[in-house]
């Protein structure tokens, strides 16, 4: 069975330090960024925006030039494959306030790349972060 989803890469620097990226620990205990599925409809862009808003709170972000990562991956789930694949957009955020959505996330944490590179579960999310880290240095000042 295949599977669409769209998320936001939420990015913060404020007061010109270094930027931090929102990961959040899914239930299932991963940890990844906000994503969710696509409603009949729905942009790529507003599926992501309301997921982000669902999951977190945050309302007030700005999708940096329309960018746009791709993760692929394959899970089983009660006897059935999955194929997934989400649409990640790069979004600066104006301030660090969540609230989660506790019926599909336990936690979050607001972190630079290094701590988040670690944190992240899965490989195919390390490097949607990594791409986002390159892009995203022509929108701020140097992270390092």
């Amino acid at each position: 069975m295949k599977l669409k989803s769209c998320g936001i890469i939420p990015v913060l620097q404020e007061n010109n330090k270094k930027i931090k990226f929102l990961l959040v620990q899914h239930n299932s205990g991963h940890w990844s960024f906000p994503k969710g599925g696509i409603k009949k409809g729905e942009t790529k862009i507003e599926s992501a925006k309301r997921e982000l808003k669902e999951e977190t709170g945050i309302t007030n972000c700005e999708i940096l030039n329309n960018t746009c990562f791709t993760e692929s991956y394959s899970f089983e789930k009660n006897g059935q494959n999955y194929h997934k694949t989400v649409k990640y957009f790069l979004a600066q955020v104006k301030n660090s306030k969540i609230k989660l959505l506790k019926s599909e996330l336990q936690n979050y944490k607001w972190l630079e790349f290094e701590q988040a590179i670690k944190l992240i579960t899965y490989p195919s999310a390390k490097n949607i972060l990594k791409k986002a880290k390159k892009h995203i240095k022509k929108y701020y000042v140097p992270m390092e």
